[in-house]
């Protein structure tokens, strides 16, 4: 008689009457998956960060294996100029250890980081909450209120925006005026209001950044932001937006409101009021 087993799903099985360990191998599954052409991390690196728009059909929370609703999700959020391919020899080692394979599963989070980081935590939250209305819509599930966010780079700042709230701060980097006096169309007002006001993500539980540039980043200076700006396609409805914005809301702004911040190289200047 011949019997299958995931050793993914358990690490020891009964053999009469004696517990024995098996044998597995889980690099090399994992490498062929990942040689499929699609998955070439210097192709979805680069789309994400030059053609922002045509990168969005990608966007989301990818997992590799089934979802289990007893194991702690760990979300993992890349960085600017890169995808989640950066992150599977951390989660290939980690998965090794019998005890974190009991208890976490791995997710992955891709999203373009040729826009500001604040769009990037603004669609973030959208698919977090998508995803449990998906996957545990009467929220029975516990495992799913102890998520951890793992960022690097840049991903450490869209995944912190998971984490706090917003209070007026966000909004007040752009205006003095009250938010319900902006003059825009009710598509635009609704965006808006999700981009500036957010609440912590309850389910959240622990953030960890790695190598994440809180205040901004130095290399965000005149060359590389002008050559960030000449490089990076940005959607023709986001600059079309943010043109009409201006032109219906004339003085409406504060000086220096990061309203010409439109790439991610923009929006990690250690000079912006967002970054202060």
């Amino acid at each position: 008689m011949l019997e299958l087993y995931d050793s993914l799903a358990q690490s020891a099985i009964e053999v009469a009457g004696r517990r024995v360990p098996l044998e597995s191998d889980l690099s090399t599954p994992l490498a062929y998956f990942l040689n499929q052409p699609q998955f070439q991390d210097s192709q979805l690196s680069t789309l994400g960060l030059l053609n922002p728009g045509e990168a969005e059909e990608l966007q989301g929370l990818y997992m590799l294996e089934p979802y289990d609703p007893d194991k702690m999700p760990v979300v993992m959020v890349h960085g600017l100029w890169s995808s989640p391919v950066t992150w599977m020899e951390m989660f290939n080692d980690l998965r090794s250890d019998p005890l974190v394979r009991e208890h976490y599963q791995f997710w992955f989070y891709l999203y373009p980081s040729g826009q500001p980081f604040w769009f990037s935590g603004t669609q973030m939250r959208e698919d977090l909450a998508m995803m449990r209305r998906t996957l545990d819509p009467e929220r029975r599930h516990p495992a799913l209120d102890q998520m951890v966010l793992v960022g690097h780079s840049m991903g450490g700042l869209v995944s912190k925006l998971q984490s706090v709230e917003s209070a007026d701060a966000f909004w007040r980097t752009m205006s003095d005026r009250p938010f319900a006096e902006l003059n825009a169309d009710p598509d635009t007002v609704r965006s808006l209001a999700g981009m500036f006001y957010f609440r912590p993500n309850p389910s959240v539980r622990r953030v960890v950044t790695l190598g994440t540039p809180h205040r901004g980043s130095e290399f965000a200076n005149e060359v590389t932001r002008w050559l960030g700006q000449k490089l990076i396609t940005l959607p023709a409805k986001m600059l079309e937006g943010r043109n009409q914005l201006i032109a219906r809301n004339r003085g409406f702004f504060r000086p220096g409101a990061p309203l010409d911040i439109t790439t991610s190289i923009d929006s990690l200047d250690p000079d912006s009021p967002v970054n202060k």
